[in-house]
Protein backbone atom coordinates (compact mmCIF):
# COMPACT_ATOMS: atom_id res chain seq x y z
CA UNK A 1 0.00 0.00 0.00
CA UNK A 2 2.74 2.02 -0.14
CA UNK A 3 2.80 5.39 2.27
CA UNK A 4 -0.29 6.00 4.08
CA UNK A 5 -1.20 7.78 7.10
CA UNK A 6 -3.92 5.55 7.27
CA UNK A 7 -4.57 1.98 6.52
CA UNK A 8 -8.13 -0.07 6.92
CA UNK A 9 -8.75 -3.79 6.47
CA UNK A 10 -12.06 -5.31 5.66
CA UNK A 11 -14.38 -5.44 8.93
CA UNK A 12 -12.88 -2.09 10.63
CA UNK A 13 -14.84 0.93 11.02
CA UNK A 14 -12.45 3.83 11.47
CA UNK A 15 -14.72 6.75 13.52
CA UNK A 16 -14.00 10.07 14.48
CA UNK A 17 -14.56 11.41 18.25
CA UNK A 18 -14.93 15.16 17.51
CA UNK A 19 -16.03 17.35 15.10
CA UNK A 20 -14.88 16.57 11.42
CA UNK A 21 -13.72 20.18 11.44
CA UNK A 22 -11.34 19.27 14.51
CA UNK A 23 -10.16 15.78 13.81
CA UNK A 24 -8.20 15.43 10.68
CA UNK A 25 -6.38 12.88 8.87
CA UNK A 26 -3.08 14.78 7.41
CA UNK A 27 -0.89 13.23 4.14
CA UNK A 28 1.64 15.30 2.49
CA UNK A 29 3.63 16.87 -0.47
CA UNK A 30 6.51 15.37 -1.34
CA UNK A 31 10.04 17.27 -0.41
CA UNK A 32 11.61 15.54 -2.99
CA UNK A 33 8.97 15.44 -6.15
CA UNK A 34 9.07 13.83 -9.75
CA UNK A 35 6.29 15.32 -10.36
CA UNK A 36 5.37 18.64 -9.49
CA UNK A 37 3.15 21.67 -10.68
CA UNK A 38 0.59 24.43 -10.48
CA UNK A 39 -2.73 23.80 -11.66
CA UNK A 40 -5.26 26.37 -11.86
CA UNK A 41 -3.18 28.04 -8.92
CA UNK A 42 -3.42 25.41 -7.47
CA UNK A 43 -0.14 23.70 -6.58
CA UNK A 44 1.23 19.57 -6.08
CA UNK A 45 4.21 17.60 -5.45
CA UNK A 46 3.95 14.31 -6.25
CA UNK A 47 7.08 11.67 -5.27
CA UNK A 48 8.94 9.08 -3.20
CA UNK A 49 7.95 11.25 0.39
CA UNK A 50 4.53 12.00 -0.18
CA UNK A 51 1.86 10.36 1.95
CA UNK A 52 -1.77 9.76 1.02
CA UNK A 53 -4.19 10.38 3.86
CA UNK A 54 -6.28 6.98 3.98
CA UNK A 55 -6.01 3.34 2.00
CA UNK A 56 -8.68 0.64 2.35
CA UNK A 57 -8.23 -2.94 1.48
CA UNK A 58 -11.40 -4.79 0.76
CA UNK A 59 -10.91 -7.88 -0.45
CA UNK A 60 -14.32 -9.82 -2.45
CA UNK A 61 -16.23 -10.79 1.17
CA UNK A 62 -19.35 -8.42 2.04
CA UNK A 63 -17.72 -7.32 5.12
CA UNK A 64 -16.90 -3.41 4.32
CA UNK A 65 -14.53 -0.90 6.04
CA UNK A 66 -15.99 2.30 7.01
CA UNK A 67 -13.81 5.67 7.44
CA UNK A 68 -16.83 7.92 9.09
CA UNK A 69 -16.45 12.19 10.52
CA UNK A 70 -13.21 13.11 9.50
CA UNK A 71 -11.41 15.73 7.65
CA UNK A 72 -9.07 13.63 5.58
CA UNK A 73 -6.68 16.43 3.51
CA UNK A 74 -3.25 17.46 1.93
CA UNK A 75 -2.67 13.96 0.71
CA UNK A 76 -0.70 13.20 -2.18
CA UNK A 77 0.57 9.87 -3.62
CA UNK A 78 4.15 8.37 -4.37
CA UNK A 79 4.01 8.77 -8.19
CA UNK A 80 3.07 9.93 -11.25
CA UNK A 81 3.63 6.99 -12.93
CA UNK A 82 -0.21 4.63 -14.05
CA UNK A 83 -0.82 2.38 -11.12
CA UNK A 84 -2.38 1.95 -7.72
CA UNK A 85 0.57 3.73 -6.25
CA UNK A 86 -0.22 7.11 -8.21
CA UNK A 87 -4.30 6.80 -7.28
CA UNK A 88 -6.33 8.67 -4.49
CA UNK A 89 -4.20 11.26 -2.55
CA UNK A 90 -7.17 11.60 -0.33
CA UNK A 91 -8.85 8.12 -0.16
CA UNK A 92 -8.23 5.05 -2.06
CA UNK A 93 -10.57 1.72 -2.26
CA UNK A 94 -8.93 -1.37 -3.29
CA UNK A 95 -9.86 -4.97 -4.42
CA UNK A 96 -13.79 -5.05 -3.36
CA UNK A 97 -13.78 -0.73 -3.38
CA UNK A 98 -17.79 -0.82 -3.81
CA UNK A 99 -17.46 -1.62 0.09
CA UNK A 100 -14.73 0.80 1.21
CA UNK A 101 -16.91 4.00 2.43
CA UNK A 102 -16.28 7.27 3.02
CA UNK A 103 -19.20 8.26 5.41
CA UNK A 104 -19.74 12.44 6.70
CA UNK A 105 -15.99 13.45 5.80
CA UNK A 106 -14.43 16.61 4.03
CA UNK A 107 -11.84 15.31 1.23
CA UNK A 108 -9.44 18.84 0.60
CA UNK A 109 -6.28 19.32 -0.90
CA UNK A 110 -5.35 15.95 -1.79
CA UNK A 111 -3.40 15.26 -5.13
CA UNK A 112 -2.73 12.12 -7.62
CA UNK A 113 -2.23 11.19 -11.01
CA UNK A 114 -5.61 9.89 -11.09
CA UNK A 115 -8.56 10.64 -8.53
CA UNK A 116 -7.18 13.76 -6.64
CA UNK A 117 -9.64 13.20 -3.82
CA UNK A 118 -11.13 9.96 -4.64
CA UNK A 119 -10.22 6.63 -6.54
CA UNK A 120 -12.20 3.90 -5.71
CA UNK A 121 -14.94 3.40 -2.79
CA UNK A 122 -18.46 5.22 -1.79
CA UNK A 123 -18.43 8.28 -0.73
CA UNK A 124 -21.57 9.13 1.37
CA UNK A 125 -22.82 12.81 2.69
CA UNK A 126 -19.62 13.95 1.95
CA UNK A 127 -17.57 17.58 0.54
CA UNK A 128 -14.79 17.15 -2.15
CA UNK A 129 -12.97 20.41 -2.55
CA UNK A 130 -10.06 21.62 -4.04
CA UNK A 131 -8.53 18.41 -5.13
CA UNK A 132 -6.17 18.18 -7.87
CA UNK A 133 -5.09 15.42 -10.39
CA UNK A 134 -2.77 14.82 -13.24
CA UNK A 135 -4.54 13.03 -15.66
CA UNK A 136 -7.93 12.05 -14.81
CA UNK A 137 -10.46 12.93 -12.21
CA UNK A 138 -9.67 16.06 -10.08
CA UNK A 139 -12.28 15.25 -7.33
CA UNK A 140 -12.62 11.56 -8.19
CA UNK A 141 -11.51 8.48 -10.18
CA UNK A 142 -13.93 5.02 -10.37
CA UNK A 143 -15.98 5.93 -7.37
CA UNK A 144 -19.06 5.88 -6.03
CA UNK A 145 -20.66 9.40 -4.37
CA UNK A 146 -24.02 10.01 -2.74
CA UNK A 147 -25.29 13.29 -1.54
CA UNK A 148 -22.13 14.92 -2.08
CA UNK A 149 -20.46 18.31 -2.71
CA UNK A 150 -17.83 18.50 -5.38
CA UNK A 151 -16.73 21.48 -5.75
CA UNK A 152 -13.59 23.46 -6.63
CA UNK A 153 -11.77 20.64 -7.26
CA UNK A 154 -9.00 20.59 -10.62
CA UNK A 155 -8.32 18.25 -13.22
CA UNK A 156 -5.76 18.24 -16.12
CA UNK A 157 -8.77 16.58 -18.03
CA UNK A 158 -11.54 15.60 -15.86
CA UNK A 159 -13.06 16.77 -12.45
CA UNK A 160 -15.11 12.99 -12.50
CA UNK A 161 -13.78 10.36 -14.43
CA UNK A 162 -16.04 6.87 -14.70
CA UNK A 163 -18.09 7.56 -11.28
CA UNK A 164 -21.32 7.02 -9.76
CA UNK A 165 -22.92 9.65 -8.59
CA UNK A 166 -26.73 10.31 -7.23
CA UNK A 167 -28.48 12.95 -5.56
CA UNK A 168 -24.45 15.39 -5.94
CA UNK A 169 -24.04 18.94 -6.62
CA UNK A 170 -21.55 19.41 -9.03
CA UNK A 171 -19.97 23.05 -8.98
CA UNK A 172 -17.49 25.89 -9.47
CA UNK A 173 -14.97 22.86 -10.46
CA UNK A 174 -12.03 23.03 -12.92
CA UNK A 175 -12.10 20.04 -15.28
CA UNK A 176 -10.44 21.02 -18.87
CA UNK A 177 -12.28 18.51 -20.51
CA UNK A 178 -15.48 17.96 -18.85
CA UNK A 179 -17.29 18.31 -15.36
CA UNK A 180 -17.91 14.52 -16.30
CA UNK A 181 -16.31 11.59 -18.50
CA UNK A 182 -18.22 7.93 -18.94
CA UNK A 183 -20.08 7.07 -15.35
CA UNK A 184 -23.82 7.48 -14.10
CA UNK A 185 -25.19 11.03 -12.77
CA UNK A 186 -29.17 10.79 -11.76
CA UNK A 187 -30.56 13.22 -9.50
CA UNK A 188 -27.16 15.79 -9.72
CA UNK A 189 -26.90 19.53 -10.52
CA UNK A 190 -23.88 20.15 -12.27
CA UNK A 191 -23.50 23.59 -12.89
CA UNK A 192 -21.32 26.52 -13.02
CA UNK A 193 -18.25 24.35 -13.82
CA UNK A 194 -15.32 27.05 -14.58
CA UNK A 195 -14.19 25.58 -18.05
CA UNK A 196 -17.29 23.45 -19.03
CA UNK A 197 -20.17 21.53 -17.75
CA UNK A 198 -20.33 19.29 -20.39
CA UNK A 199 -19.99 15.14 -20.38
CA UNK A 200 -18.66 12.76 -22.43
CA UNK A 201 -19.88 9.63 -22.75
CA UNK A 202 -22.34 10.00 -20.10
CA UNK A 203 -25.51 7.60 -20.91
CA UNK A 204 -27.53 7.91 -18.18
CA UNK A 205 -28.34 11.61 -16.30
CA UNK A 206 -31.92 10.72 -15.47
CA UNK A 207 -33.16 14.08 -13.31
CA UNK A 208 -29.99 15.48 -13.79
CA UNK A 209 -29.73 19.25 -14.58
CA UNK A 210 -26.33 20.33 -16.43
CA UNK A 211 -26.15 23.99 -17.08
CA UNK A 212 -24.68 23.94 -20.43
CA UNK A 213 -24.13 21.11 -22.87
CA UNK A 214 -26.12 18.27 -24.36
CA UNK A 215 -25.93 14.39 -22.90
CA UNK A 216 -27.92 11.68 -24.80
CA UNK A 217 -30.96 10.29 -23.10
CA UNK A 218 -30.74 13.27 -20.31
CA UNK A 219 -34.54 12.92 -18.78
CA UNK A 220 -33.44 16.29 -16.70
CA UNK A 221 -33.50 20.03 -18.38
CA UNK A 222 -30.74 21.51 -19.63
CA UNK A 223 -30.21 25.29 -18.84
CA UNK A 224 -28.46 27.81 -20.69
CA UNK A 225 -28.62 30.93 -18.76
CA UNK A 226 -27.44 31.98 -15.11
CA UNK A 227 -26.74 29.06 -12.75
CA UNK A 228 -28.53 31.79 -10.45
CA UNK A 229 -31.48 29.76 -11.54
CA UNK A 230 -30.68 27.00 -9.58
CA UNK A 231 -27.84 28.06 -6.88
CA UNK A 232 -27.15 31.35 -4.95
CA UNK A 233 -23.66 30.55 -4.76
CA UNK A 234 -22.76 34.31 -4.37
CA UNK A 235 -24.76 33.66 -0.62
CA UNK A 236 -22.90 30.46 0.19
CA UNK A 237 -26.08 28.52 -0.80
CA UNK A 238 -25.22 25.62 -2.95
CA UNK A 239 -29.09 24.15 -2.12
CA UNK A 240 -31.30 24.47 -5.13
CA UNK A 241 -33.44 27.32 -5.66
CA UNK A 242 -37.57 27.22 -4.85
CA UNK A 243 -38.77 27.35 -8.36
CA UNK A 244 -36.17 26.49 -10.48
CA UNK A 245 -35.76 24.14 -13.30
CA UNK A 246 -33.77 21.67 -10.76
CA UNK A 247 -36.49 21.32 -7.82
CA UNK A 248 -38.82 18.56 -9.35
CA UNK A 249 -36.02 17.16 -11.87
CA UNK A 250 -34.91 14.57 -9.43
CA UNK A 251 -36.57 11.07 -9.02
CA UNK A 252 -36.94 8.33 -6.02
CA UNK A 253 -37.28 5.75 -8.86
CA UNK A 254 -33.96 7.22 -9.92
CA UNK A 255 -31.98 6.41 -7.12
CA UNK A 256 -31.27 2.50 -8.12
CA UNK A 257 -28.73 1.06 -5.35
CA UNK A 258 -27.86 -2.00 -7.74
CA UNK A 259 -24.82 -0.90 -8.42
CA UNK A 260 -23.72 0.59 -5.17
CA UNK A 261 -23.67 -1.22 -2.07
CA UNK A 262 -25.31 1.11 0.44
CA UNK A 263 -24.35 0.34 4.16
CA UNK A 264 -27.34 0.25 6.77
CA UNK A 265 -26.94 3.32 8.00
Amino acid sequence: FFKNRVTLAEGVTLAASGRRDKTVIWGADSPTPTKSGTFNGASYALGPNAVRCVAVDVDYSFTGAFVRGFTIRDGATTTDSAGSASAGGGFYGKGNATRAYLVDCVVSNCVARDGGGVYGGVAIRTQIADCTCSNMGGAGRSAGFWNCLITENNGNATTLETCYCVNCTIFGNNGVSYSANSGVYRNCIVVANKNTDGASNVTDTKGSVFSTGAVPECEGAFVGASPYQILAPAFGDVRVIRGSVAETAGRVSYMDISNINMPAD
